[in-house]
């Protein structure tokens, strides 16, 4: 079992009516995709339904409407993820075969689509950002596992070979790319499939049992890897700083915790303190796995109507590059300094409004309280 010496959650923020100036960090965000609904068409050749996608506070269990994807655009989302600013947020659409992005306001635009390469992404958290702002999607091709859009712009470019039929995908601190496959038509195993930066692919692990599929998969900044498989009993593994086929059991419905049965997708909190995941039994409910005692706590319920789902979720990463120098350091504390002015003070220049970190208006110690987080790190 995974052990580390991390103080506890990152402090509280209400949710202010509307849209915030910026996403808050450690802010968890799942989609509502309209069920099956988005397959079907009324008279005029349009989607009955509506996507939503969810804010969470995971302190107060609080849900936020944060965007709406009009009907015309609904496509089952598939995977979510924040750029390393925490300033944007990409979301992959199965049915558009598209990747939409969306700004703090809920501003929606195509980021990518079947031009750039996309096709039809499965799975669940099937998207992922690495630190340097790179973008990564498993590719459908019988000559690429994983397609890497540069930051800076330009075509993507093809890494690793062909993995079977890609579900989830996760990138380390140190830049390597773990994607998880079930059998295709070829026979391929249940694998999770690790590929460098110069595209060298190898196989972390194979899971042998027909139906011990692992999906989806997330990693934390000390490069240990979180799966879930969903074998008989579903359970949760870790592979400990990144050590291929060894496993180490987080949770299981073995040990007494029912709504580890019906888990879905997987995201790690920003202080990489605890696991959340959705769970759809007894009720639909945010779960925090603690990985250091063994237990899962219930963070938040959804409201009536609200059917999030098991697959798109993206937690908001810690800021505090303030002046955009590639990390946080005492520079940033002094600008910080210089910024902070105490709670109900609501008066914040330009400048400081990138400092105002739980966007609440003012730059007080609930702020600072998310600057140590993010102290000492790479953005």
């Amino acid at each position: 079992m995974l052990r580390r010496i991390i103080a506890g959650c990152i402090a509280a923020a209400i949710i202010a009516p509307g849209a915030a100036a910026q996403f808050v960090p450690g802010r968890v965000f799942v989609s509502d995709p309209a069920n099956d609904f988005c397959s079907h068409t009324d008279d005029w050749g349009l989607p009955f339904a509506f996507e939503h996608i969810y804010e969470i506070d995971p302190l107060t269990g609080e849900f936020h409407l944060f965007a709406t994807i009009p009907r015309e655009w609904c496509g089952w989302t598939t995977g979510m993820a924040f750029s390393p600013d925490g300033k944007r947020l990409r979301v992959s659409s199965l049915l558009n075969s598209a990747i939409f992005e969306f700004d703090a306001q809920g501003n929606r635009s195509v980021a990518l689509d079947f031009s750039d390469g996309i096709r039809a992404p499965e799975g669940c958290n099937n998207i992922a950002f690495d630190r340097d702002g790179n973008f990564y999607i498993p590719a459908k091709s019988a000559t690429a596992g994983v397609l890497k859009f540069p930051a800076d712009g330009g075509p993507a470019v093809p890494l690793g070979g062909p993995i079977g039929r890609p579900l989830s995908l996760a990138v380390s601190r140190t830049g390597d790319i773990f994607v998880t496959s079930y059998p295709n038509l070829t026979g391929s195993d249940n694998k999770i499939v690790r590929i460098t930066q110069t595209g060298v692919s190898s196989d972390f692990d194979i899971f042998f049992g027909f139906n011990e599929v692992p999906n989806p998969i997330t990693i934390d900044d000390f490069e240990n890897v979180f799966v879930r498989v969903t074998s008989s009993p579903t359970t949760v593994y870790l592979y400990p700083n990144g050590i291929a086929k060894h496993r180490e059991v987080v949770a299981t419905c073995d040990f007494g915790l029912p709504e580890i049965c019906s888990i879905g997708t997987l995201a790690m909190a920003a202080d990489d303190s605890r696991l959340y995941s959705l769970s759809w039994a007894p009720t639909l409910r945010l779960i925090a796995i603690n990985l250091d005692e063994d237990t899962y706590d219930a963070l938040a319920v959804s409201p009536p109507g609200v059917f999030p789902s098991s697959c798109g979720m993206a937690v908001v990463p810690l800021r505090g590059d303030f002046n955009n120098f590639g990390g946080v350091d005492l520079l940033d504390y002094g600008m910080f300094e210089a910024c902070l002015s105490g709670p109900d003070v609501q008066k914040l220049s330009s400048v400081c409004s990138d400092v105002d970190l739980d966007t609440d208006g003012d730059v007080d110690l609930f702020d600072f309280r998310f600057f140590q987080w993010a102290f000492g790190r790479k953005d």
